[in-house]
């Protein structure tokens, strides 16, 4: 298994043109957590929205702890040996944009750090990785799960947000 995938009419073909059937799933609750998946019920259940209310609950040191500790753990690489063994070939790794970058014109490089092993652990076991920026600056959608404020969909009403996504996804 190397490289990308492309479709060839209504299906997707590897780099020699043979046929492949993704068999997986999504990685979500990851890098972006979702109200529904956290049972967070009465309140907005926003990524921000949870992560502030987990400072709130536990101070910034220990949410820092938390997430450090939480993305690094969810996904193993024993985990994709296991799904490997399973049959599964694809990982759906929903992610949010201030992994790469927080602020317009600001690159970090914490999305990498995640991202980077398990794309060899995937490699390793021949499962394709579809990267999937479920929230992009301002976000896609007005709801929670693209970390929209319930207002606007600021990813399409502001321009400086889509030149904003397209130069993380360059970078």
């Amino acid at each position: 298994m190397h490289g990308y995938l492309r479709t060839s009419g209504r299906v997707f073909v590897d780099d020699s043109g043979a046929t492949v059937q993704l068999r997986g799933f999504g990685l979500g609750g990851w890098l972006v957590q979702e109200g529904y998946m956290w049972n967070t019920g009465g309140f907005y259940g926003s990524t921000s929205g949870i992560q502030q209310e987990i400072i709130e609950l536990v101070g910034d040191s220990a949410a820092s702890q938390f997430y450090n500790d939480y993305y690094l753990a969810y996904i193993t690489e024993t985990d994709v040996i296991q799904l490997s063994d399973w049959g599964f070939n694809c990982l759906r790794v929903p992610f949010h944009y201030k992994f790469f970058s927080p602020d317009t014109g600001v690159f970090v490089e914490d999305g990498f750090n995640l991202l980077d092993p398990l794309l060899e652990w995937c490699s390793d076991n021949e499962i394709y990785l579809i990267l999937d920026m479920h929230c992009a600056p301002g976000a896609q959608n007005r709801n929670d799960f693209s970390d929209g404020n319930g207002n606007e969909a600021g990813l399409w009403v502001h321009e400086y947000n889509r030149d904003w996504t397209v130069a993380i996804w360059k970078y």
